[in-house]
């Protein structure tokens, strides 16, 4: 988290373009809303004024339903656009540490950022790994059933 203060102050906002280009298309994974291109909304950012505001609610009210429907608890888009208008840095903090929360990065227990797997192989290995586990009765069906919906992100 540090780490994307430090950017969004020592570049002078450009990072925050670089996250919003970024943010816009992690956002798209949401199943009630309908795509937005990031570059539109990159655009948009840049040349309409006050539209970062608005940016800002809705991706964050994107950011709710993902939350919601992977069963966390979020109500980020009424504090991002208060924090829109009076402390701009502050929305993209807020949103990118539920996206990391979100994607696996932290844990909720406050334990070291866990790396989440990138390819369909270490997917398919840690699924094998946990299918041994089944089979050798050292986990229950439930307990499979679950992991397996959190990998695949079902």
């Amino acid at each position: 988290m540090l780490k994307h203060v430090l950017l969004l102050i020592f570049t002078f906002s450009v990072w925050y373009f670089i996250w919003n280009y970024r943010t816009t298309r992690y956002l798209n994974q949401v199943e009630e809303e309908p795509p937005r291109t990031p570059v539109n909304q990159l655009l948009l950012c840049l040349f309409v004024p006050f539209y970062h505001i608005y940016w800002s609610y809705k991706s964050a009210q994107r950011l709710d339903r993902l939350a919601d429907s992977r069963g966390v608890l979020s109500d980020l888009q009424v504090l991002c656009l208060v924090l829109a208008f009076f402390v701009p840095i502050l929305p993209p903090v807020l949103m990118q540490e539920k996206m990391n929360r979100l994607s696996g990065r932290l844990e909720t227990t406050g334990e070291a950022p866990r790396a989440t797997p990138s390819t369909d192989e270490e997917l398919a290995d840690r699924l094998r790994t946990y299918k041994s586990l089944l089979d050798d009765g050292l986990i229950t069906q439930e307990d499979y059933d679950a992991k397996k919906a959190q990998i695949l992100g079902l």
